[in-house]
């Protein structure tokens, strides 16, 4: 800004002089008297003193000075004599090619201000059409002008076909380095925090570079520039007209008439004053006293420069305090392949459609189970339809309590515990939601859907509500009586603790089952649960039948038979005190477990080996399973997954590779190697079992 472009050629170098036709003054950031013109006796600069050459250039980018049909160069005009006042540039003139340049050699009806200083005019390029330029050097010792004709771009609009050319007018700058001082002292001292941690470069390397910054618009609408001008051109800045008119009048010593400046501040400048200027800043600050700075600012990585540190240098700059805590920039979300979804590509995921299809629980719970930190979304719609699974899971969840007439009065406060599974469930609860607490404050969004899924799919609809089956069918009424108080009041928790992820469904369960007491006890006000973790011999005595059922069911996975197929189990080479709670809890281990018989000493049949906690259980099957080509499957499975594993490993020890491949992908490639090691150290077990 404030520059005209001229060219220094050194003696018998050729340097470009850039293309006249775009090359102008470009007028200084404020309204101020034009600084006069370099000195005819300034080293290098004069009229012609040291074969340099002061190219004069109009405002509207159409240069000075003109070309004989000889070739040879004609007097040159310093000051604008000879400049075009026309505005446009020139069209390529259709004349021979020694006559070209006669064309401009008129009177310029118009002369360019003067430019305050000069920069050498370097990497000056144009795309679209063709514009002759030419080269300048002086020969300092033979006192003689070199000239050289080149080609170079000028733009032309794709809709108009016409010649793009700059409209270089006045504008207004601030001064962004002075504004981001106290703005980066804020970041590096920790009152201000990104999340992910590593966006904090990407706001230092803007604002350690940072330039001058223009703020003023050509708009209809905006807050106006605070900038008036007097007759004489002299600008008066001031809050508001009357202190402005005050400034003039003690200026010329009389009132006079003032304009206001049409210009209006950049988008960005007036969304910097976002954060408290919503609060009733400057005119009523009870607002911003209560709630300035805010707590936390989600937004995304593209407007980091432009609008969060604009918030964060005006917020130190008026208030001088940070706008907000913390800073979490959120994910991009993309196809399910990773790529960025376009229209062209016809990879466009519309979140109406899903939302219409699945419900918008189901998305928003799949957008927060992705949203790892540093990482963009993968979304796909199977992931979208397997959250909405979910969401069934807690509805029919709830019908079953409903139908096994379980209570739902006077559970707001913890029910008596002393049956083992809800002792168990309890503490599980609790623990899911200190875990649950501790990601939303570290802004780990993905971690806490991913707590809250496990406990209410899998601690309590596939664990504890099975398990209980076994207490309410039998004969047990104070047991069943305990079991249904703790399982309606541990679903209300889990209603409580899903509403931030799952609005809509937990609210509608909220309702159905009347929680809000005829409107006086809404679900959004509920508190969390306050609790301490205990955990006795009750709890791990769950852990361990979870733990038995658990590996009888991985293991009838790996030996590819039906999950739905009965087993007969001998246990006379297990620990006896193994031995003792399995003979216990043989109930509810036969009926999750689907095993017909529990034995004490081993059949003389074929047998599977199964090791669970170091105790050897033997497993037989139903007489339709073959124990010896399962054997056979297994060994062919175990060297499938060596050679690929020594494929990977090759790629691996590869140096070339490692160091040229991309670091997701090498890291993808060792996370793949050691997925192989254990599924094969697991398949040699069990073929060791068989």
């Amino acid at each position: 800004p404030g520059r005209c472009v001229r060219a220094r050629a050194p003696p018998g170098q050729w340097r470009r002089v850039g293309p006249p036709a775009v090359v102008a003054c470009v007028a200084p950031p404020i309204r101020r008297p034009a600084a006069p013109s370099p000195a005819a006796s300034e080293p290098g600069w004069g009229q012609r003193r040291a074969g340099f050459r002061r190219w004069p250039i109009c405002s509207a980018g159409v240069w000075c000075g003109s070309r004989s049909s000889a070739g040879s160069p004609s007097a040159l005009a310093t000051d604008g004599a000879n400049c075009r006042g026309s505005g446009r540039a020139p069209a390529r003139p259709a004349e021979p090619e020694t006559s070209r340049w006669n064309t401009h050699d008129r009177a310029a009806t118009a002369a360019p201000a003067s430019c305050p200083d000069f920069v050498d005019a370097e990497n000056v390029d144009f795309y679209g059409g063709e514009l002759d330029v030419f080269y300048l050097s002086y020969d300092e010792p033979n006192k003689e002008e070199h000239w050289a004709d080149i080609k170079n771009k000028v733009p032309y609009g794709d809709r108009s076909n016409s010649v793009i050319e700059p409209f270089l007018t006045e504008q207004w700058f601030a001064d962004a380095k002075k504004l981001s001082i106290k703005a980066k002292k804020i970041v590096k001292n920790k009152k201000t925090n990104f999340f992910p941690e590593n966006w904090s470069k990407t706001y230092f390397q803007w604002m350690n570079n940072i330039e001058p910054w223009c703020i003023s618009r050509q708009l209809w609408w905006g807050h106006q520039i605070p900038a008036w001008y007097g007759p004489d051109e002299k600008i008066f800045v001031a809050e508001n007209e009357d202190d402005a008119k005050q400034q003039a009048k003690k200026h010329y010593g009389k009132d006079v008439e003032l304009n206001r400046d049409p210009d209006v501040l950049d988008t960005w400048f007036s969304s910097g004053l976002w954060p408290f200027a919503t609060l009733g800043w400057p005119d009523d600050n009870k607002y911003v006293d209560k709630f300035y700075p805010t707590s936390v600012l989600v937004t995304g990585f593209d407007i980091i420069f432009f609008w969060v540190a604009r918030m964060i240098m005006f917020g130190t700059e008026f208030l001088n305090k940070e706008p907000f805590k913390d800073i979490y920039v959120h994910a991009l979300v993309r196809d399910e392949k990773g790529q960025k979804m376009s229209k062209s590509k016809g990879n466009v995921i519309d979140p109406l459609d899903l939302i219409e299809k699945y419900s918008a629980d189901a998305l928003r719970f799949t957008l927060l189970s992705m949203a790892s930190p540093g990482t963009d979304v993968k979304l796909s719609e199977d992931r979208v339809k397997g959250y909405r699974n979910f969401l069934n899971k807690l509805w029919n969840a709830n019908n079953f309590l409903i139908t096994n007439e379980c209570d739902f009065k006077d559970i707001d406060k913890v029910p008596s515990l002393n049956v083992n599974i809800n002792k168990w469930i309890y503490s599980e609860l609790v623990e899911t939601k200190n875990k649950i607490e501790k990601n939303l404050e570290d802004y780990r969004f993905d971690e806490a859907a991913k707590n809250a899924y496990q406990f209410a799919w899998h601690s309590y609809c596939d664990w504890y509500l099975e398990l209980s089956k076994t207490i309410l069918f039998s004969e047990d009424e104070k047991a069943k009586a305990e079991v249904k108080k703790v399982s309606s009041f541990v679903f209300k928790q889990i209603l409580i603790l899903l509403h931030p992820f799952i609005p809509f469904v937990t609210e509608e369960i909220w309702l159905k089952n009347k929680f809000d007491n005829d409107g006086s006890d809404y679900l959004m006000l509920k508190n969390w649960l306050s609790g301490e973790i205990n955990k006795d011999s009750s709890t791990e005595q769950v852990e361990n039948i979870i733990n038995i059922i658990s590996e009888i069911r991985s293991f009838k996975n790996e030996l590819n038979v039906s999950p739905g197929s009965f087993i007969d189990v001998s246990i006379s080479n297990i620990n006896k005190n193994q031995k003792d709670f399995i003979n216990t809890n043989e109930i509810i281990l036969k009926k999750l477990g689907r095993i017909n018989s529990i034995l004490d000493k081993d059949l003389d049949k074929p047998a599977a080996t199964m090791v669970v906690s170091g105790d050897l259980f033997k497993i037989y099957f139903d007489k339709d399973v073959d124990l010896k080509l399962i054997k056979e499957n297994l060994t062919n499975k175990q060297s499938r997954l060596e050679q690929e594993m020594n494929k990977i490993s090759q790629r691996l020890e590869n140096k070339s590779f490692v160091d040229r491949a991309p670091k997701e992908i090498v890291e993808q490639e060792k996370n793949n190697y050691n997925n192989l090691k254990n599924d094969i150290e697991k398949i040699s077990v069990t073929i060791k079992g068989i």
